[in-house]
């Protein structure tokens, strides 16, 4: 079986084996880790380092709450890939919230 999920709890090394048995070149993983460093944990000790996360270029997200959504790219793409920035989409995002 695959080094990399050995000796993690099942549920993590069911999750790392589907992502790599679908292989999306852009998973998301939404709930997640609060900080960079955690999203870097999972990206390494979880995917092996197939995948990387997108992260701000200045580490400012614009989260006002502890519901995190990060996205991950293959290793392979990540030089193609960047966040959209934050302020980009907030006249958006404060239009839909005020809609609901």
């Amino acid at each position: 079986m695959m080094r990399w999920i050995v000796g993690l709890p099942r549920r993590r090394a069911a999750v790392a084996q589907e992502v790599r048995e679908i292989a999306p070149d852009i998973p998301v993983r939404r709930g997640g880790s609060s900080n960079e460093a955690g999203i870097e944990g999972v990206a390494q000790e979880l995917l092996g380092g197939d995948y990387v996360p997108i992260k701000a270029a200045d580490g400012q997200y614009g989260i006002r709450g502890t519901q995190w959504m990060w996205f991950l790219v293959k290793s392979d793409l990540a030089d193609k890939a960047s966040p959209w920035h934050v302020n980009a989409n907030a006249g958006f995002v404060e239009h839909e919230i005020h809609d609901l």
